[in-house]
C-alpha cells in the first residue's frame, strides 16, 4: 500500500526502481531465522528464552497480528519481550501475559491451555446485560468461536446487527462484551451514526485528500483488540454501508493515505431500532411478544441491501423488559450513581428501604422507553436531592444517604457522620502520660487495620466502585509511616 502512494505522488520517480518483492519464508526457514534471533537476542539483553517461549510468540503473532507477516511480527514481539525481561528466564507464560498486558486481551482467550466454557461467558456478560438471554448466547456463540479459532481469519471476530427499541440493553450489550473480552470498558470503540448521514460523511470515516486520518481507521488500527459499536447505523448514508461490505466481507479497510487497517481482531456490532413500529403493531393486535423478533428481522432485511445483509453473523432481536428486569437493573443503575466521584470521595453510606425503591421503579417503568426511563427516574428522585443537601456539607465529610418512601413518591435524608466517642466502660484508652506506650499501640493497631485492608483487596479488574478502598489503604500507609516514625523519635530520644 505505500508503494502504491508512492506511484500515485510520483510515477517517474517510481519508475526508476526495480521491485524485488519477499515473500513470507517457508516453515523451517522460518524458523531457523527465529531461532537465530533469540540466540541473538539472548547474548544482547542476558535473558533467557525457555523452550515453550518461541512456539508460544508465533502462535500468537500467527493468530493475533494478521496485518504484519512473518518473521517480523515474531521478531519484534521477541525484542520486545528481551528488553523487558533482560537477565531473566523467558517463558510461554511470560510472552502471554505480556501479549495480554499489550493488547488488553484477557488471557482465557489468547491461552489454549486455559479453559473457558460458553457458560462461563453467558454468567459474566449476564451481572452487565439484564434480561436479554438471547442477546447473551449470541454474543457467548461468537466469544467461543474466536476462544476455539474457528472463526474465519479474514473476517472480524463477530459481526452482530442488534435490533429493538430503545433502552433494552443494545448499547450496554457493547459494554458488557467489551469488559468481558478486556477488562475495560474503554476497549469499546463507538460511533454514533446520527453524525454521519449526511454525503460525504464516509469521508470522514477513511480520511480524504485534506484530511488524511480516517476516524474510524485511526481508531481500529490504535485498538485493533476491541469491539466495535456502530450505533443506529440504519441513519448512516448509504456510502457508509459501502465501506461496511468490506469491513464484513474482507476485515479491512484502506485509508485515503493507502493503509490498510485490519478489523480481523474486532468485535462488529450493529445496532438499529429497525421494526420496533411495526412489532408494536403487531402487538397491539394481540400477536403476543413472540412476533416481535420475526418484525425486527424483516424489516432489517428490507432495509439493507442483500449483500451486506448476508454479511452479518447474526441478526439478534432484543425483548422489552420486564418488571423484574427493571428491578435488576435499578440495583445496577444505584451502585453506578454511588460509585461517582462525588460520592465515592466523601465515603457516603447508602440505605435504600424496599418499599422506596419499588416506587423509584414505579416512577420509572416504561415499556416503550425502557432502562433510560429508569435511569431519570433515578437521577430526579436519588441523584438530585442527594446532591442538593451533599453541596451543604463540609468538603470530604462522610455522610448516610437514605432513601425513603414518601408519599406520592420518595424522599432523600442525607445526615453528615462524626468521629463516634469512646465506649462507656471501654478499657481500651491511651495512657498520653507515657507517649512510648501510647505509639507503640497506636503503630499496633494501624498495622492490624492495615492486615484487614489487605483481607478484603477487590478482584480484578477493579471499578470505579472500588476507590474508597484504594483511598483508606492509602491512608492507613500514611498513618503508619507517620506513627513508625514518631516512634523511633521517642525511642531515640528514650535512649539518649
Amino acid at each position: 500500500e505505500a508503494w502504491k502512494r508512492v506511484q500515485e505522488i510520483d510515477r517517474g520517480f517510481a519508475d526508476l526502481f526495480q521491485i524485488i518483492r519477499l515473500e513470507e519464508p517457508p516453515v523451517p526457514e522460518l524458523w531457523r531465522i527465529l531461532l537465530h534471533e533469540t540466540r541473538r537476542l539472548e547474548s544482547k539483553t542476558g535473558c533467557r528464552f525457555a523452550l515453550d517461549a518461541l512456539p508460544a510468540v508465533v502462535e500468537l503473532s500467527r493468530r493475533y497480528a494478521r496485518d504484519r507477516v512473518l518473521p517480523g511480527s515474531a521478531a519484534g514481539f521477541l525484542e520486545r519481550l528481551a528488553s523487558k525481561h533482560g537477565g531473566r528466564e523467558i517463558g510461554r507464560a511470560v510472552a502471554l501475559a505480556d501479549f495480554s498486558s499489550a493488547t488488553g486481551l484477557r488471557l482465557a482467550l489468547c491461552d489454549d491451555e486455559r479453559p473457558l466454557s460458553r457458560d462461563e461467558s453467558v454468567g459474566a456478560m449476564r451481572a452487565e446485560l439484564i434480561g436479554q438471554e438471547g442477546a447473551l448466547a449470541a454474543l457467548a456463540d461468537r466469544v467461543c468461536l474466536a476462544k476455539a479459532g474457528l472463526n474465519d481469519p479474514g473476517r472480524p471476530l463477530g459481526s452482530l446487527l442488534l435490533l429493538g427499541p430503545t433502552g433494552v440493553g443494545k448499547t450496554q450489550s457493547a459494554k458488557a462484551l467489551a469488559n468481558f473480552l478486556f477488562g475495560d470498558p474503554a476497549q469499546l470503540v463507538r460511533f454514533d451514526m446520527n453524525e454521519f448521514s449526511s454525503y460525504g460523511s464516509a469521508a470522514l470515516l477513511v480520511g480524504s485528500f485534506h484530511e488524511p486520518e480516517g476516524l474510524l481507521t485511526s481508531a481500529v488500527r490504535r485498538s485493533p483488540h476491541c469491539v466495535l459499536l456502530l450505533d443506529e447505523i440504519e441513519k448512516a448514508h448509504p456510502d457508509i454501508h459501502d465501506l461496511l461490505l468490506q469491513v464484513l466481507g474482507e476485515g479491512r479497510l484502506t485509508d485515503a493515505l493507502g493503509r490498510t487497517t485490519d478489523f480481523t481482531n474486532a468485535f462488529v456490532l450493529l445496532t438499529s431500532n429497525l421494526g420496533v413500529k411495526e412489532a408494536g403493531a403487531r402487538l397491539g393486535f394481540g400477536a403476543g411478544a413472540a412476533a416481535q423478533p420475526a418484525a425486527y428481522g424483516k424489516a432489517a432485511e428490507r432495509f439493507f441491501r442483500p449483500e451486506l445483509f448476508n454479511r452479518l453473523d447474526r441478526v439478534v432481536p432484543f425483548e422489552t423488559l420486564s418488571r423484574e428486569n427493571m428491578r435488576r437493573i435499578a440495583d445496577l443503575v444505584v451502585g453506578e450513581v454511588f460509585a461517582r466521584e462525588g460520592l465515592a470521595r466523601r465515603n457516603c453510606v447508602l440505605r435504600v428501604e424496599p418499599l422506596a425503591m419499588e416506587k423509584v421503579i414505579d416512577l420509572g417503568y416504561d415499556p416503550q422507553l425502557g432502562a433510560r426511563a429508569l435511569k431519570r427516574a433515578v437521577e430526579r428522585q436519588l441523584t438530585l436531592p442527594a446532591a442538593a443537601s451533599l453541596s451543604e456539607l463540609k468538603p470530604g465529610a462522610p455522610a448516610l444517604v437514605q432513601l425513603l418512601p414518601a408519599p406520592g413518591g420518595v424522599s432523600v435524608l442525607v445526615r453528615e457522620l462524626g468521629n463516634a466517642g469512646p465506649r462507656a466502660g471501654s478499657a481500651a484508652t491511651l495512657d498520653l502520660a507515657n507517649p512510648r506506650e501510647a505509639l507503640g499501640r497506636a503503630a499496633l493497631a494501624a498495622r492490624r487495620l492495615s492486615a484487614e485492608l489487605e483481607a478484603k483487596s477487590p478482584p480484578s479488574p477493579v471499578g470505579a466502585s472500588d476507590y474508597g478502598y484504594f483511598m483508606a489503604k492509602e491512608r492507613v500507609a500514611r498513618l503508619r509511616e507517620r506513627l513508625d516514625g514518631l516512634l523511633k523519635r521517642e525511642e531515640s530520644a528514650a535512649g539518649a
